[in-house]
């Protein structure tokens, strides 16, 4: 999960280590927030990035 204080790119950065210790195929990052330029762009193999239901709410109220 993203913490607060962090950019997308650096919790997936993070994730990403912590997959290649545990040796895991697969891992599923929480964005909490929106803080980085470029979040959109990330894409790292056998990494899902699923945004919290309250990024997803407030980007539907923005769209209205």
């Amino acid at each position: 999960m993203q913490k607060e204080n962090e950019t997308l790119a650096e919790a997936a950065a993070y994730l990403m280590k912590a997959k290649k210790t545990k040796k895991s195929k697969k891992v599923i990052l929480i964005q909490t927030n929106e803080k980085g330029l470029f979040d959109e762009e990330i894409n790292y193999d056998g990494m899902v990035i699923i945004p919290a239901p309250a990024i997803q709410i407030a980007k539907c109220l923005n769209q209205m």
